[in-house]
């Protein structure tokens, strides 16, 4: 993959007629240019051939699948977009050609054609070999229908906001999931003999709270059992809902779950919450997975009394890393969204627990006392948060008895004797013991934002501004906009003592000091620049053989390492 935007994936799918070859629509934001890509060893490695826009992390992210690959050709490809129209590929993504010039371009909601499906009856080898019938939903429009492999379309109505379709085995009834914020979402059937919509919702009493209908399939050999599965973000154990009789009856068969979760620190709040998508196993209606907020749940016998979910997650794990913290003794130390973060004590095993719901988006250790440890939180949804600090290697945390704002960057000197925050929205602040109380930092940097962002819960931003020196716990390194700052007293008075690269763009940049005192680092992401000064941020050097940075971190010297130069790091240890 190019980048880590490619990382977030707005569909996948596998050539039925060569399962090696597997196509992946990457793109988590629209704001770049997202690609599909192809691979032809089962994912080892992979090829872009189409450059369009993405947004699996923006609306409607659990809609799918938008990539159809046709059941008997591998040849023959569609691709719906969320901006760009809908692609056709006859050469097996050798080229696209946009096509469908009726379906109307979804140019800002940003969903597009979420979902491309086919009539598994409607194979055809003579004069052609294809999939014949293939429907798609057009998010603002309706459900349009091709009757020639996907080369013409045309609206056969339905309703708007769908994002899930699935076409019985026998031929008979197509159903579309879907719906928006405004109570809308439901469960439709089209009748492919009489070419009439029915609504045929399960529970509509549940929409008016928010639940979205979302997950749908059909057994491959009963055509008569439908599963259809709601989406509500804010609470575990989404109704699933069973008929045996094409979607006339249903039963919530979620009552009769258990779960057996292999992760130790969900907890059943977590439990099929946001479910996203619902499969039966072909060969056994008793097979199914789910998967949702967190993972991946399946169960080999739903049909039973009582049936029981299991997660299926082996080193992986649905959450995004804003911090880490390894401490040269003790234990690593991450901040994650949603969850918290984690005290690793085997990085070979799952956590047994996490620090509870919230954000950590800082976590710095005092260098001469690594078991002191600080951190900043954040639980945006409910506009609080605050500081915390340890005392015994991040296995437990105490909440500063005065907390002066929420989430941002934090740094705590070297030896632990005061912390430095700078909260989101807030002027830098500064404690001498351990945040019992707090005072604004003074000097040239008073009246500067730290953390300047578009709100006390907005925590979706990667800068350091904030560092301790590793050596000295009077000085303490800071930067923002091109401007470097230096206090020499602990972090409660700063100078602005020179100037460091800055550009105007993505806010990756931060500070760094090695284990050397004085020696000091800085990048840049948009200027793509990494500058190293040895006099404590006096003055700086270019390091010319880099030319892209992201993110910089020093990682433990090699065993037996003789440092040929005491002020390298290179020499010294790994700069990452």
């Amino acid at each position: 993959m190019p980048d880590s935007n490619s990382f977030g994936g707005d569909s996948i799918q596998v050539d039925r007629t060569n399962v090696s070859i597997v196509y992946y629509a990457g793109g988590m934001y629209d704001y770049y240019k997202g690609c599909v890509f192809k691979s032809l060893d089962q994912g080892n490695t992979w090829t872009c051939t189409l450059g369009v826009k993405g947004g699996s992390n923006q609306a409607n992210r659990f809609a799918g699948e938008r990539i159809f690959v046709d059941y008997v050709n591998g040849s023959r490809l569609l691709f719906g977009s969320r901006y760009e129209g809908l692609h056709q590929s006859t050469d097996a993504a050798q080229k696209w050609t946009p096509i469908g010039d009726n379906i109307p371009l979804d140019k800002y909601a940003g969903t597009g054609i979420p979902c491309i499906f086919a009539d598994p009856t409607s194979v055809q080898t003579q004069p052609y070999h294809f999939t014949k019938i293939i429907y798609l939903l057009n998010y603002n429009d309706s459900v349009y229908q091709s009757n020639d492999g996907g080369d013409t379309w045309l609206s056969i109505g339905g309703p708007k906001y769908g994002l899930r379709g699935e076409v019985s085995p026998d031929g008979r009834y197509v159903y579309v999931t879907g719906g928006d914020a405004n109570s809308t979402s439901a469960v439709h059937r089209l009748d492919t003999l009489s070419h009439i919509w029915s609504d045929i919702t399960p529970n509509k009493t549940i929409v008016k709270s928010g639940y979205i209908y979302d997950g749908v399939t059909v057994h491959a050999s009963n055509p008569k059992m439908l599963i259809a599965a709601t989406r509500y973000p804010d609470a575990s154990k989404n109704p699933i809902y069973r008929s045996l009789d094409n979607g006339r009856t249903w039963s919530d068969i979620t009552p009769m779950f258990l779960f057996n979760s292999t992760v130790p620190w969900w907890s059943p709040y977590s439990y099929q919450e946001a479910i996203s998508c619902i499969s039966l196993d072909p060969f056994d209606p008793n097979h199914a997975w789910v998967t949702d907020f967190s993972g991946t749940w399946t169960t080999h016998n739903l049909n039973d009394s009582h049936p029981v979910w299991t997660s299926m997650e082996e080193g992986h794990e649905e959450l995004v890393v804003m911090t880490l913290a390894s401490p040269p003794k003790g234990n690593l130390q991450s901040g994650t969204a949603d969850a918290n973060g984690f005290n690793h004590i085997n990085l070979n095993q799952f956590p047994f627990r996490n620090r509870g719901s919230g954000d950590t988006t800082s976590i710095d250790y005092a260098a001469l006392m690594p078991s002191f440890l600080v951190s900043a939180q954040s639980i945006r949804y409910e506009n609080t948060g605050g500081g915390y600090y340890s005392v015994d290697g991040g296995a437990s945390w105490i909440a500063f008895k005065q907390q002066h704002g929420i989430a941002g960057k934090m740094t705590v000197s070297a030896d632990g004797s005061s912390i430095i925050w700078a909260p989101n929205d807030s002027n830098l602040l500064y404690s001498n013991d351990n945040g019992t109380s707090w005072v604004y930092a003074k000097g040239d940097i008073a009246g500067v934002k730290l953390a300047d962002t578009a709100g006390p819960d907005d925590i979706w931003h990667y800068w350091d501004p904030l560092y301790a020196d590793r050596v000295n716990p009077k000085i303490i390194y800071c930067a923002k906009y091109g401007i470097f700052y230096r206090s020499n007293d602990g972090g409660l008075t700063w100078r602005n003592i020179s100037s460091v690269a800055y550009s105007h763009g993505y806010d990756v940049w931060g500070v760094k000091a090695s284990s050397i005192q004085g020696d000091v680092w800085y990048w840049s992401s948009p200027a793509k620049v990494l500058q190293h000064s040895t006099d404590y941020g006096d003055t700086w050097r270019n390091v010319s053989t880099v030319t892209s940075v992201s993110r910089i971190a020093f990682g433990k010297k090699p065993e037996r390492c003789r440092c040929l130069n005491p002020i390298s790091p290179w020499d010294c240890g790994r700069l990452i």
